[in-house]
């Protein structure tokens, strides 16, 4: 009798697990007012930001090389052109990121000062997002004119 009972119990117990189960996945994937189907994401809305430019010195107005220019985890140095390139990544909204830009080639041929600058991204306008948490980049031309050491 009481093995009988058992067996009736885990029947029952199944049974009511497999339409518990069914309930919630046509609950979970069910249409509400119109709207599609849900799906499942994870992690945070970013976008890319990029800032770029030229440095030159101040007085000359002439391209500046090997200049280290540094935003957040991003590091690039000017090349023969004066030109630099940096990335980031962050919230998808307006944005303000300091940039640093300093003379290494250490104290007997230094001659231009440091510079710490603020780029701001005010209403970014974001291009190639993917549609999902992806916005896609911005970018911002930022020249900056180095005051040398005289």
């Amino acid at each position: 009798m009481k093995i009988v009972r058992n067996n009736i119990i885990s029947f029952s117990n199944s049974i009511l697990g497999l339409i518990i189960s069914l309930l919630g996945f046509t609950l979970s994937c069910a249409k509400k007012y119109g709207s599609p189907e849900p799906v499942p994401m994870y992690g945070a809305p970013a976008a890319k930001f990029r800032v770029h430019g030229v440095a030159c010195s101040s007085d000359s107005n002439i391209a500046v090389k090997d200049i280290r220019a540094v935003m957040n985890n991003d590091t690039a140095y000017t090349d023969i052109n004066g030109f630099y390139s940096l990335e980031t990544f962050s919230g998808p909204q307006s944005q303000e990121f300091v940039v640093k830009f300093e003379d290494i080639d250490g104290n007997v041929y230094r001659q231009f000062f440091t510079l710490d600058t603020t780029v701001q991204f005010v209403n970014p306008d974001f291009t190639g997002g993917d549609g999902s948490w992806y916005y896609g980049s911005a970018e911002k031309q930022f020249n900056v004119k180095l005051k040398p050491y005289n």
